[in-house]
């Protein structure tokens, strides 16, 4: 079939991939209107106007035991999109981030001669290493890091340093107010923010640990208060069942369906669904989930404790043997500045006592404070300007994919 000029297909994985290609859709829509889009991805392409093909805000996994489950429903998927690309030929592949799917659709679309624009390369936040493969199945490159930039470049890849694109998301609605009102919390608590994950397999052993760590920290710190951010589309019952096992009371019900309220001990708390940056930017310190609420923290200048404990055995298991081949940091902040500059506690590490002591610590000592607050600056500098995906669409819209107007 004829390559159909109008047609984008663009593929993302998980809730942030999402809400990046969301965004880029938008930009290239303002430059190009006559284009259309398919693809897969969740709400917020669906919003966009882009017609799904596959929805795949469900398909991510930490690990080899919950990808296994995956395989059925991605492989099928992946066959899908490949007759799409073979049958209707279109204009550009775009591609975000979620290597492990996203790099099999670019080895296919480029045997079939369509171009590929891969929008956050995966492991672009590694310093002194690409991906050489990236150059041979990609026309065009776009990477949030200047390094990774770089780094493609010289293994012949046309690649573009843009920025990041959460630079021109992460912005709060509410103010600490208007948030802490939302819940029923009165007065000038100190807040603990608690950002658990997103995924049904990150909740079931995150929600419990924040929840007991939050216990913890009100009976040594008073007056405070906890919210907990809960993703768009969290099972809100699910939540609440396992607040209420790790020992928070239900209080009134509000009149807001994406708002629970509850205490904890003798501190208010609560749950705010879709409203993650409001939740970050009322908080004095965050309880936050390694992965991309990290990096969204840290362009808001939050100190935080990164966490992960996995749910089940197999994956503690699996975490046990392949520790020693894993990065030196999990969280994104301390990835780009390759070194610590907000604690980690991971799996065994990772209990009430030690985040809740660790919390504590932290305020208690201002230099650990101010030395933070430094390391979350220097990490904000290095994601260039705002305006990522205004460049990417320009990349996208010219002709030539930027080659040859390397930056």
């Amino acid at each position: 079939m004829v390559s159909d000029r109008r047609e984008l297909l663009i593929v993302a994985g998980e809730l942030s991939g999402d809400l990046l290609a969301s965004a880029l859709v938008s930009e290239i829509k303002a430059r190009c209107p006559e284009w259309r889009f398919v693809g897969a991805g969740g709400p917020h392409l669906k919003a966009a106007g882009v017609q799904l093909l596959y929805e795949s805000c469900s398909w991510s996994a930490i690990g080899f035991a919950q990808s296994v489950r995956l395989i059925p429903r991605l492989s099928f998927a992946l066959s899908g999109i490949k007759r799409y690309i073979a049958r209707h030929r279109p204009h550009r592949v775009i591609l975000v981030d979620f290597g492990t799917f996203n790099v099999r659709v670019a080895r296919f679309a480029k045997k079939q001669g369509v171009p590929v624009c891969y929008y956050i390369p995966p492991g672009c936040w590694r310093r002194g290493w690409a991906n050489p493969e990236l150059a041979r199945i990609t026309d065009l490159v776009m990477t949030p890091f200047p390094w990774s930039a770089e780094e493609l470049r010289r293994v012949g890849a046309n690649a573009h340093w843009i920025g990041h694109p959460l630079l021109d998301l992460v912005r709060p609605r509410r103010s600490r107010e208007e948030v802490l009102s939302l819940v029923g919390i009165q007065g000038e608590p100190l807040v603990v923010g608690l950002l658990p994950g997103s995924r049904r397999a990150e909740l079931s052993a995150m929600v419990p640990l924040v929840a007991r760590a939050a216990s913890l920290i009100q009976s040594h710190c008073s007056p405070s208060a906890f919210v907990l951010a809960a993703a768009p589309n969290a099972d809100l019952a699910y939540v609440e069942k396992l607040l209420c096992s790790a020992g928070w009371k239900k209080t009134d019900a509000s009149s807001d369906s994406a708002v629970l309220k509850f205490t904890v001990g003798d501190a208010p708390a609560g749950v705010v669904v879709g409203a993650a940056y409001d939740v970050m930017a009322a908080s004095d310190i965050l309880l936050c989930c390694s992965g991309t609420a990290t990096l969204e923290a840290a362009i808001l200048g939050k100190p935080m404790i990164i966490m992960y404990r996995s749910a089940g055995i197999a994956m503690a298991a699996e975490y046990a043997i392949g520790r020693g081949k894993l990065p030196r940091f999990i969280g994104l902040p301390n990835l780009i500045a390759d070194a610590e500059i907000c604690p980690e506690f991971v799996q065994e590490r990772a209990t009430p006592a030690n985040l809740a002591a660790e919390v504590l610590s932290i305020l208690r000592n201002r230099d650990r404070l101010v030395d933070m607050f430094r390391g979350l600056r220097e990490v904000r500098s290095t994601l260039g300007e705002p305006g990522a995906a205004s460049r990417a669409a320009e990349l996208i819209c010219d002709p030539k994919l930027g080659a040859g107007d390397l930056q």
